[in-house]
């Protein structure tokens, strides 16, 4: 639908995307992780980039991090 959700992944997590599923990653202003991506069809994965700037109008990662918009449970 029309909801975007920012997720900050950690050590030892694992993310599934589902097909067709519009997405993008921030990997911060010092990238440090190592990623697998699994593939059912032997050429792997093709971008489909779409152009749409909706990145630039969410917070970064580096944002997410800060104090400021840590969640408290």
């Amino acid at each position: 639908g029309d909801r975007i959700y920012a997720v900050v992944c950690e050590a030892g997590d694992l993310m599934s995307v589902p097909a067709g599923t519009r997405h993008w990653f921030d990997m911060g202003t010092v990238p440090e992780f190592c990623a697998i991506r699994f593939f059912e069809e032997e050429d792997g994965w093709i971008a489909g980039f779409t152009g749409d700037t909706i990145s630039s109008r969410m917070p970064s990662l580096d944002g997410l991090l800060a104090p400021s918009h840590q969640v408290r449970t």
